[in-house]
């Protein structure tokens, strides 16, 4: 049943059909559209207690007479309105659109004919995107929209809150002026395209869902082509949900500015940025890459190239408690197939803390991972390990190596200390965490410390046989190159050097190994060592297991 307000206004000289209406606190709502007739878009709204429940201008319903219609509705207040109208449904369905234009929330949208090179809808702008959840329906209904086609414009003044918009084509932007927020429901607060997506904008937050755990995203972006820039002015958050809080783009990304944290979440897949298939090409993060207690979890996962990495705080991997099993993997980390251009951190790199008494097992933990080469790391605060879960900086190599060396990671700079850390090239390492040592001409350049050095290793194309470096028996990794040698160019710690204060000799051996180490100062200890020198320097005195040698 209509409204007892509706009000017919007489048909203006534009072909224009327009309706007007007083909604349930007071507001009177004009709602025009650039084709079709009064009569008919007077016959396509349906209302619930004076909530407009649902627009009717579907190729079912109408054949083309609504087709390529632009639609606006705008709102004079009342004395007790709030300036809003909400719409639950607006259904074009099997007819492409305009400019959509609604002063209010929006529950679900589709539209869009069967050429899906055109644009299902042109302009979609609204305040909000299923803020009421289904209330706006009568409380049965869907915040699922579907565009077949492309969507040239999103604007969301506010949130879009559990609401989900999926297009059939491309996205030309989206600006959203609140959050992205996931919701209880499989597939709530998601976008997701087919084609790619040029610009996103988030001026607040993207925050997976909180529902149960489920295979289906919440508060997520994905799509299937490349995404040229991402901008999110919050936080990028996982839920609870696995996965969630996610963006993801199969042909890679242009620039990322995350101007908060990257947060991982409890189940595995949230708080991520995945490059599925493409590289990205610059990686700003404001905060912290702070990662959950599930695999890739707080994760930067590459399939291509990675450029620039700069993180205003620190990486932090996820912790396993007490009665956790199972693995971790990839939490607090960056992990790319291809070469990373350079990471700069301005706070530290922390690993997680294995308190697991089921047998759990945490691997690449606040880790840095390249399949091919990195140009250049530097963390400004301490770089710290465990027992149960080393932090690692790890590259296999470069994709064409130079005449004179394969440098897998250009200069490494730390202005703390580091404990429990491998700084290793020729590794390379799968997704599920699992090392193989496969490039014996790999090299590292100039290594700096600014602390202390405690049971880490540094290691350039060299197999520790028994798992304890530099105490006599390693091995050269198969070269790729007879003409290379792995070297490390030099090495200068600031601090102490030493092992574990428990060291038993038949367990471990930490250290520094290559097959020529330009130089190498620690704390009072200086040493340049030549290619011939084969038998392990014994560095630390107190724990009496840290060495120094040249494989030859």
């Amino acid at each position: 049943m209509k409204p007892t307000t509706i009000e017919l206004l007489e048909a203006r000289l534009a072909p224009a059909a327009v309706f007007t209406y007083t909604d349930s606190d007071g507001d009177v709502v004009t709602i025009k559209t650039s084709e079709g007739t009064d009569e008919h878009l007077a016959d396509a709204t349906a209302f619930l207690n004076n909530q407009f429940q649902r627009l009717d201008l579907s190729k079912a319903t109408w054949g083309e007479e609504f087709a390529g219609s632009s639609i606006t509705m705008t709102v004079k207040k009342g004395e007790s309105g709030d300036g809003k109208a909400h719409v639950g449904f607006i259904n074009a369905e099997g007819i492409d659109l305009n400019a959509v234009t609604i002063k209010g929330d929006l529950g679900q949208i589709d539209a869009g004919d069967t050429d899906l090179e055109t644009n299902g809808i042109k302009t979609l702008t609204v305040a909000s995107l299923g803020q009421f959840g289904a209330d706006t329906q009568g409380g049965a209904g869907s915040l699922y929209s579907s565009i077949k086609g492309d969507l040239l414009k999103l604007r969301v003044a506010g949130n879009i809150a559990g609401a989900s918009v999926d297009v059939a084509g491309e996205l030309g932007s989206m600006n959203v002026g609140g959050s992205l927020i996931g919701g209880v429901a499989e597939f709530s607060g998601f976008i997701t395209v087919s084609g790619g997506i040029d610009q996103v904008k988030i001026k607040g937050d993207l925050v997976g869902g909180t529902g149960i755990e489920s295979d289906f995203l919440s508060g997520a972006i994905v799509s299937s082509g490349k995404i040229g820039s991402l901008s999110i002015g919050g936080s990028l958050l996982g839920g609870s949900n696995r996965p969630s809080g996610v963006v993801r783009a199969d042909d890679g990304f242009g620039r990322i500015t995350i101007r908060g944290d990257i947060v991982g979440g409890p189940n595995d897949y949230s708080g991520r940025i995945v490059s599925g298939l493409g590289s990205l090409s610059n990686l700003t993060i404001g905060g912290s890459l702070i990662g959950g207690s599930g695999d890739d979890s707080g994760a930067i996962i590459v399939s291509g190239d990675l450029g620039r990495v700069k993180i205003g705080g620190s990486m932090v991997g996820g912790s396993m408690a007490a009665n956790d099993g199972g693995i971790v993997v990839n939490s607090g980390s960056i992990y790319c197939e291809g070469r990373i251009a350079s990471v700069a951190i301005a706070g530290a790199m922390i690993a997680g803390h294995n308190d697991s008494n089921a047998g759990g097992i945490i691997r690449l933990s606040a880790c840095i991972t390249a399949g091919d080469d990195i140009g250049s790391v530097k963390v400004a605060g301490s770089i710290v390990g465990n027992e149960g879960a080393y932090a690692s900086i790890t590259a296999r190599g470069q994709q064409t190596p130079g005449a004179s060396q394969d440098l897998a990671i250009g200069k490494i700079t730390v202005g703390g200390s580091v404990a429990y850390v491998q700084f290793i090239g020729g590794y390379a390492f799968d997704t599920d965490g699992i090392q193989s040592k496969v490039n014996g001409d790999a090299s590292i350049g100039a290594v700096k410390i600014a602390g202390s050095w405690t049971a880490s290793y540094l290691a350039a194309g060299i197999d520790s046989v028994n798992n304890r470096l530099a105490d006599g028996d390693d091995i050269v990794i198969a070269a790729n190159d007879t003409a290379l040698i792995s070297r490390i160019a030099s090495i200068v710690i600031g601090g102490e050097v030493v092992g574990t204060p428990t060291h038993v000799s038949a367990v471990d051996c930490f250290g520094f190994a290559a097959q020529q180490i330009g130089s190498f100062k620690a704390s009072g200890v200086s040493a340049k060592l030549t290619s011939g020198t084969d038998d392990p320097i014994f560095l630390s005195l107190p724990t009496g297991d840290v060495g120094l040698r040249e494989v030859v």
